[in-house]
């Protein structure tokens, strides 16, 4: 929860920036935050996602509508969203080509806007045009999956803290060696997200290691493969994943 709650509060800080940006460094700020968000697993499956929902949206035809009575021409939330981060991934490429973001930033405010002040154009530019991206992701992270944050949790404690005495007791015990990190896995699960899983629980395809919250909207069916690069390499990879994909469908 604590990792949503901290992507939200970067997102208000990032509008805030945008907004206050002045106009004839706004095409760098827009970089900075395409490239902040392009780091950022959660937004960029949300984006992701959003660009399936009205993959025929035209960008051209959005920026002419700046000159006549501006209108969305996206029907649903995650089309405006991905309008949006089309734009701003435009105005990115140009200021890191350096081809001239700061006439583009100029053009599409100036025309969007009737006031003098470039800086005033600007503001109202990106509070009708930029905001309702942020609002969207923001508004998304918020209702995401809360267990998918605390596996990320998981992985970082493993990466930073727990790596070498996990391995150790892998190497100790090499025949059920999913088991460790399963089991491990499973009291994360329960001290830290207080999320009470079963392990090998019967489906129609087999059985998958964790199970949890099939009854809620944010279910978990799990299942660990070992990858050393030998042995078990990329073929056993794509059988793990196929397996859990035929859990999924079971439960």
């Amino acid at each position: 929860m604590r990792y949503q709650q901290d992507l939200q509060v970067a997102l208000r800080d990032r509008l805030r920036r945008v907004m206050t940006e002045h106009f004839m460094t706004a095409g760098h700020q827009v970089r900075l935050i395409v490239d902040w968000i392009a780091t950022q697993p959660p937004l960029v499956a949300i984006l992701a996602e959003a660009q399936r929902a009205e993959p025929d949206l035209d960008l051209d035809e959005f920026i002419k509508s700046f000159e006549r009575v501006f209108t969305w021409s996206s029907r649903t939330e995650e089309g405006q969203a991905a309008l949006i981060w089309k734009l701003m991934q435009q105005v990115a490429d140009e200021d890191r080509k350096g081809e001239g973001s700061r006439q583009t930033i100029i053009s599409y405010a100036s025309t969007l806007s009737s006031r003098r002040d470039l800086n005033d154009n600007w503001r109202e530019f990106a509070e009708r045009v930029l905001a309702p991206l942020f609002e969207f992701l923001s508004e998304r992270v918020g209702v995401a999956s809360s267990v998918l944050y605390v596996l990320e949790r998981y992985v970082r404690q493993v990466e930073w803290f727990d790596r070498e005495k996990l391995h150790a007791r892998f190497k100790e015990h090499s025949r059920t060696g999913e088991e460790i990190y399963n089991l491990d896995l499973q009291r994360f699960l329960f001290l830290d997200g207080n999320y009470i899983t079963h392990a090998k629980p019967r489906s129609a395809s087999g059985e998958a290691d964790l199970i949890g919250g099939l009854e809620t909207h944010d279910p978990l069916i799990c299942d660990g493969k070992i990858f050393d690069g030998s042995g078990r390499g990329k073929s056993y990879l794509a059988k793990g994943f196929n397996q859990i994909v035929q859990y999924a469908q079971d439960h």
